[in-house]
């Protein structure tokens, strides 16, 4: 009896439909898209973060909050996210027109966001309601 021939088997990993739809926003103007947005070790979501040339206006924030943090200065971290809360900097689900992060957990480095799902997200990305 002859064995079939073997083929070739291609496996691609699809993010789900929701993280093509979640962009940072200041205001109304988008300044990127959150991709293949996954669980960290703790209760904050982050994933690879695709800027738009709006970005530019916000990037030196961020890179002051980034190293805020590393190293650990608390006024410094406070100020950091006081002057991104003054411009309304957030995270947004286009399809369901939500806010998802809790404000002020927000962080942008190295090409990665990082933020806190607020209670309304969970429970949608959950199944709960």
């Amino acid at each position: 009896m002859r064995r079939p021939a073997s083929r070739p088997v291609t496996v691609s990993r699809r993010t789900s439909g929701d993280t093509a739809a979640i962009v940072v926003r200041a205001g109304d103007k988008d300044l990127g898209m959150v991709t293949q947005m996954g669980s960290d070790s703790d209760d904050t979501l982050s994933g690879n973060f695709s800027h738009r040339p709006a970005f530019t206006d916000h990037a030196s924030d961020f890179r002051a909050l980034a190293e805020a943090l590393q190293a650990g200065d608390a006024p410094a971290i406070a100020s950091a996210r006081a002057t991104l809360d003054a411009q309304a900097v957030l995270v947004w689900h286009s399809v369901h027109d939500m806010r998802i992060d809790e404000p002020g957990t927000l962080a942008i480095a190295a090409g990665r966001a990082r933020f806190r799902p607020n209670a309304a997200f969970l429970m949608m990305r959950t199944g709960g309601l």
